[in-house]
């Protein structure tokens, strides 16, 4: 026969989840470990392994959001880049526009296409390294 002296009960789950709860609150209040092992009167064991789970919790929601973020980011730069390249391919088919302009507006009509490749093959991780904007010689913006 088996000897069950040494095992502990586990606490219900709505007990665990109450002192995370607790725990997660008086972390937020910046009180020392000590302080709040004292304050619960739970022991040092118990109080780590709560920790330990607010701190998985905590990484996991942060991964969450930084991916999401990411990921919205990524979509308003794919459409920023698509009505860029779209502009510029409306200035380069203008009749009025003068050849190096046009020239100038397909190069970064091709420029925006590659990042926009760039950014769905590569994800939100994705940097621009090329310039999209130009400065003429009069300092002003050129698409």
């Amino acid at each position: 026969m088996a000897n069950y002296t040494n095992h502990v009960p586990k606490s219900p789950r709505h007990v665990v989840q109450a002192q995370t709860q607790i725990i997660r609150q008086k972390m937020r209040e910046h009180k020392h470990d000590y302080e709040i092992i004292r304050e619960l009167q739970i022991p040092e064991q118990t109080f780590y392994q709560y920790k330990r789970r607010i701190m998985k919790e905590d990484a996991k929601l942060w991964d969450k959001i930084i991916i999401d973020s990411a990921k919205y980011r990524a979509l308003e730069l794919i459409q920023l880049l698509e009505h860029t390249k779209n502009s510029c391919i409306e200035i380069a088919n203008d009749p009025n526009t003068k050849p190096d302009d046009k020239i100038d507006a397909l190069e970064t009509a091709c420029i925006s296409q590659a990042h926009i490749f760039k950014i769905i093959n590569e994800g939100p991780t994705f940097r621009i390294t090329t310039p999209i904007f130009k400065h003429n010689n009069n300092n002003e913006i050129k698409i």
